[in-house]
C-alpha cells in the first residue's frame, strides 16, 4: 500500500512504470468495451498494486492521489473475486469507474514528473533536448484528456461513463430508469472551460432515452464556478450536438446534471469541452 503522509522520495525511479500502466490501462478500457468486465476489473487492479509498491513515499506526486489510490485498493481487497460476469456487480462496477479515473490521474501526474525531470537535465546533450520536446508534446496532448465517472449506470457493463468521452457517437453512456442523474468530467490539468458540446442519447436502435434539460456547472476543485442549462426538444434519430456557451474560467471539472428526461431515461452519447 501507498503510505499517503510520506511524500519525501523522488519518483524517479517510478516513472519507468509509465508506459506499461498506460498499456494496462488501454487493456482495461478495451476489455470493458468488450463485454469481458472481470478481466478489466483485475487488469487495473494489479496495475495500480504494483504502481503502489513502486510509488511508496513518492515525493512529486500529490498526497490525496496517493491516498485515494491506497483507499481503492483496500475496497477491493474487501471486494469477492469476480470470476465471471455474472459474479461483476454493481459494486465492481462502480470500483472500476473509480479506478479507471484514478489511473488516468496517476499517469498524468507521472507525466509531468518526467517532463521537469527531462526539462532539467536538457541542457546534458542534444538527444536529452529532443527528448524534451517529445514529453512537452506528449504533456498537452495530456492536458486535452477528459475521464468521465458517473455514480449511477444503466447496466454500468454495458452504458459505462467512459462510453460518453470516447469519441464514439454510437456508444452511449445512460442513465437507470426515470431518475435524475449526473456524470463528471475531469480535466487531466486546470484550464479554461469555454464551451462544452453534449451529443444526446438515443439507445442506439430503441430511440426511447434521451435528456430534456440538463445543467452543466463548471468546477474548480469541489468550488463551482460557472454555470448553464441546456434543452433538448425531443429524441433525436441523429446526432443533433448543443453547444453550450460558458464563462471561459478555469476549473477542474464539468458536471452535466440531468433534471429531466424523454422517453425511459437520460443519457450521453459524447461530450466534448473547450
Amino acid at each position: 500500500m501507498i503510505a499517503a503522509t510520506t511524500t519525501h522520495e523522488s519518483t524517479a525511479p517510478a516513472l519507468d512504470m509509465l508506459d506499461w500502466l498506460g498499456q494496462r490501462c488501454a487493456a482495461a478500457d478495451e476489455l470493458w468495451a468488450l463485454g469481458y468486465t472481470p478481466e478489466s476489473y483485475a487488469i487495473l487492479r494489479d496495475g495500480l498494486s504494483d504502481a503502489a509498491r513502486l510509488l511508496h513515499g513518492a515525493r512529486d506526486l500529490p498526497v490525496a492521489l496517493l491516498a485515494e489510490i491506497d483507499a481503492l485498493l483496500a475496497e477491493a481487497q474487501a471486494l469477492p473475486e469476480p470470476l465471471t460476469r455474472n459474479d461483476f456487480s454493481r459494486s465492481h462496477a462502480a470500483w472500476l469507474e473509480r479506478a479507471r479515473l484514478s489511473s488516468h490521474r496517476l499517469r498524468s501526474e507521472l507525466a509531468r514528473s518526467r517532463h521537469s525531470r527531462v526539462r532539467r537535465n536538457a541542457w546534458l546533450s542534444a538527444g536529452l533536448i529532443a527528448l524534451a520536446i517529445a514529453a512537452v508534446l506528449g504533456f498537452r496532448a495530456w492536458e486535452r484528456r477528459v475521464y468521465a465517472f458517473a455514480p449511477e449506470s444503466y447496466f454500468a457493463a454495458e452504458y459505462p461513463a467512459s462510453y460518453a468521452v470516447d469519441g464514439q457517437r454510437a456508444t452511449e453512456w445512460l442513465l437507470p430508469d426515470g431518475k435524475r442523474g449526473h456524470i463528471d468530467l475531469s480535466l487531466a490539468t486546470r484550464r479554461p472551460v469555454h464551451a462544452v458540446t453534449i451529443i444526446n442519447s438515443h439507445n442506439r436502435a430503441y430511440m426511447d432515452r434521451a435528456i430534456k434539460k440538463a445543467i452543466v456547472s463548471v468546477f474548480d476543485d469541489n468550488r463551482q464556478i460557472d454555470r448553464a442549462e441546456v434543452t433538448f426538444d425531443k429524441i433525436e434519430t441523429r446526432a443533433a450536438p448543443k453547444r453550450v456557451v460558458l464563462k471561459g474560467t478555469e476549473g477542474t471539472r464539468v458536471r452535466i446534471l440531468i433534471t429531466e428526461h424523454h422517453g425511459l431515461g437520460g443519457g450521453i452519447a459524447d461530450v466534448a469541452i473547450e
